[in-house]
């Protein structure tokens, strides 16, 4: 499953766009597969800096373009659980467009991992 929201202009930060995905674990193996750095490079090669970190809740990256991602963590049952991906500061809407695909790329990656 997956889910959009649209790109908005927020003022002098720029744009954001967002991107979610349910999947069919437990929201520990999901968040695992973010915080662990093994596990995440298996579907996320790209460099950047986690900020903050609440287990099975939340993360703050810097990206390595020096944009913000948020990402939330929410249970869906025992065995399902979804996350949010929030990408700030982007500089125009082309980037909003390039960073929804880029996410919808990372999710399936990272399902057929998880699978």
């Amino acid at each position: 499953m997956s889910n959009e929201t649209a790109g908005a202009y927020c003022g002098g930060g720029g744009y954001e766009a967002g991107k979610s995905r349910t999947f069919n674990v437990p929201i520990e193996k999901l968040y695992a597969a973010f915080a662990n750095p093994r596990i995440r490079r298996r579907w996320l090669p790209a460099t950047f800096t986690v900020r903050t970190a609440t287990p099975n809740k939340a993360m703050r990256i810097t990206w390595s373009d020096k944009t913000i991602v948020t990402f939330a963590f929410l249970r869906r049952g025992s065995e399902k659980s979804t996350v949010t991906a929030v990408q700030q500061k982007l500089p125009d809407r082309s980037a909003v467009d390039a960073v929804k695909k880029m996410w919808t790329a990372h999710f399936e990656k990272l399902n057929q991992l998880l699978s």
